[in-house]
């Protein structure tokens, strides 16, 4: 009879993860439940070597990169980080968003406001986490799709590629990797994760 034992070397010699999946199906079959976390484990760490083989494994956090504030005014608010705070406006999108940091020439920016707060509510609109590569980022993508992790929007912003999900209790978090631009900021919108390193850098250098 085929074994927990068994199965958990098959990660080291195949890459069908389909099939290992329906071997730990027909072993649950015959054992009690409790058995469940040790095939559910076994799954995880078989999914994590399938995808370094891929170059997809789960990224690893570098640092906290911006937080988003919603405000109410928001002419007023960026008086005051700036004028009070002595933060720098580097851009903003119209009306809308104001980005601001406390050395233009480490950080595009570290807080940004947003128009739209509701009274005293939802004040946070973000909270975004740099990663080193891009390759973190669709690391992070996969891992997501993969365990059914909502997932916003992924995007560019003219310099960088990002990933936005909500965390259990709906707050909105991003993770994202600047790229080198020879040329200033390039292409910002929607792009597809699903493409390679080099195909979303090529198409935001492209602009």
């Amino acid at each position: 009879m085929e074994t927990f034992c068994n199965c958990c070397n098959y990660p080291e010699t195949a890459d069908n993860l389909e099939a290992f999946a329906g071997r730990v199906a027909r072993i649950l079959d015959a054992t009690d439940a409790s058995t469940l976390t040790v095939a559910l484990s076994i799954l995880t760490i078989a999914t994590n070597r399938k995808n370094s083989k891929e170059g997809y494994a789960m990224g690893k956090i570098s640092g906290l990169s911006h937080v988003g504030v919603f405000v109410n005014d928001l002419n007023r608010m960026t008086e005051f980080y700036c004028g009070t705070l002595g933060l720098t406006e580097t851009h903003r999108n119209g009306d809308r968003i104001v980005f601001l940091t406390a050395d233009p020439e480490k950080e595009d920016h570290e807080i940004a406001l947003v128009s739209g707060r509701d009274g005293a509510a939802q004040n946070i609109q973000q909270i975004a986490f740099r990663v080193g590569e891009v390759e973190d980022v669709l690391g992070f993508y996969k891992t997501f799709k993969d365990m059914g992790i909502e997932i916003q929007q992924t995007v560019s912003h003219g310099a960088g590629v990002s990933c936005y999900f909500f965390d259990p209790e709906g707050n909105r978090i991003e993770v994202f990797a600047d790229i080198e631009m020879p040329n200033g900021r390039g292409y910002s919108g929607p792009i597809d994760l699903g493409k390679s390193k080099e195909e979303l850098v090529a198409q935001i250098i492209a602009g």
